[in-house]
């Protein structure tokens, strides 16, 4: 049984799971990958974190199939979460529903989707109360319009220039601190996060953090110990 939501994640890993939803060697690769981020979470049992599927070019379908599979090789080590897929404005509930009976322990609804995040928290509400649901943010009036409309959280970006975002201006830290100072431990960051700018950003208010690439190479352990002793 999925544990319920208990809060933004201190780390949460970012995969593009559309690039192996339906590749059958990507998807090992991710595996391996997964197997070894879960070893080194369990060496600090009492942090949070999360992995994030991007998947929001895939159908709803592979993203359930994505977030099972996922969620049996995590083994309730690190919990498991999906973005929004691309046909899930069709039947917001749906997608929810299917989504958690997958094991999902979140769903992240992406700024471009946040006309359906109304009618994905009344799903949640109604058939899978365990499950968190956040939305990507790029701006001070997209956080507050996210979480005064109940979204447990949400992923701010791009705090620090990142090669995901070519040419966006990223906001900083002090600016990201600013904006989540009314929302204590719902605003994670996104956006050029290695362990010594994770730490920073930790001190500065952050829920948590987010990383696309850090998490997933050598650099993880480095991060996971900036994470669990910000002040080190």
């Amino acid at each position: 049984m999925t544990a319920p939501w208990a809060g933004a994640p201190r780390l949460l890993a970012i995969t593009n799971a559309s690039a192996w939803l339906e590749d059958r060697a990507a998807a090992g690769a991710f595996a391996a990958q997964l197997v070894h981020l879960c070893r080194l979470v369990q060496q600090r049992p009492t942090m949070r974190v999360d992995v994030l599927l991007r998947a929001q070019s895939a159908t709803v379908e592979a993203a359930v199939a994505g977030v099972a599979r996922s969620v049996a090789v995590a083994r309730g080590t690190v919990g498991i979460g999906a973005s929004l897929p691309a046909d899930a404005g069709a039947n917001p509930p749906g997608a929810v529903v299917a989504l958690a009976a997958a094991g999902a322990r979140f769903v992240q609804v992406p700024e471009s989707g946040a006309q359906v995040l109304p009618a994905i928290l009344a799903a949640r509400d109604r058939h899978a109360r365990h499950l968190g649901v956040g939305r990507s943010c790029h701006s001070a009036a997209g956080v507050a319009e996210a979480l005064d409309a109940g979204a447990d959280f949400v992923v701010l970006a791009p705090v620090h220039a990142t090669p995901a975002k070519p040419g966006t201006a990223p906001l900083g830290v002090p600016a990201f601190a600013a904006i989540a100072l009314p929302y204590p431990d719902r605003v994670i960051a996104l956006g050029g996060i290695d362990g010594a700018r994770a730490a920073e950003l930790l001190r500065a208010g952050a829920a948590g953090v987010a990383a696309m690439r850090a998490a997933w190479t050598a650099e993880a352990a480095a991060l996971l110990a900036a994470c669990a002793d910000p002040s080190a």
